[in-house]
């Protein structure tokens, strides 16, 4: 490898960019093990100069219409995954947030969820709506949760189980696509908000 050059290199990556067998990200994500290895191992100066990278396009977040956030009681029957769904819309958590949350982290008095392991370990409060609230109580009534508030066999539920549970019952909806709509519904009432004021 030590005695690859430069242009061996750029056709490489060029041919990955072109033989349509490989996503932007994939060749991004290879273009950068290289080229740590030319700079830093074997500190060949030139490999710091411009190798063909992509440039991945950007697309507009799912956001799902009201229509289809009021259809899930009826198209979700596995009560737990509609109080999984239900949560991570209602609080707008990620899903490797879900999957953190404790039953500790549910405060009734203060109406909130406490955030223990939130984005870049950061913790964080959320609202706890009435309904959620309401329903969370039956949902612990049915399946009783030791620790953890979502629980799978083994004990705290997985990243992936959730996704499968999100994708099964809403088909093209994944669990970020409940986040971005969380973060839409909340940005509408704030400009509704805005505009009756003014």
């Amino acid at each position: 490898p030590e005695s690859t050059g430069i242009e061996e290199l750029r056709a490489y990556f060029q041919s990955m960019l072109t033989d349509g067998n490989h996503k932007p990200g994939s060749v991004k994500m290879g273009y950068y093990a290289p080229r740590f290895l030319f700079v830093n191992v074997y500190h060949k100066e030139w490999a710091k100069e411009y190798l063909p990278t992509p440039k991945i396009a950007k697309t507009l977040p799912l956001v799902l219409s009201q229509e289809e956030v009021f259809e899930v009681p009826s198209v979700i029957g596995n009560f737990k995954h509609r109080t999984v769904i239900m949560f991570i819309y209602s609080t707008g958590t990620q899903v490797s947030e879900c999957v953190n949350i404790k039953l500790s982290d549910i405060d009734s008095k203060r109406m909130q969820v406490n955030i223990q392991e939130g984005k870049d370990l950061k913790q964080r409060e959320v609202s706890l709506s009435p309904i959620l609230l309401k329903t969370l109580r039956r949902y612990y009534k049915q399946y009783k949760p030791q620790y953890y508030l979502f629980e799978g066999a083994g004990g705290k539920g997985t990243h992936l189980g959730v996704s499968k549970e999100s994708l099964t019952c809403c088909h093209h909806a994944k669990p970020e696509h409940w986040v971005h709509t969380f973060v839409s519904a909340i940005i509408a009432c704030i400009l509704i908000r805005l505009i009756t004021v003014v």
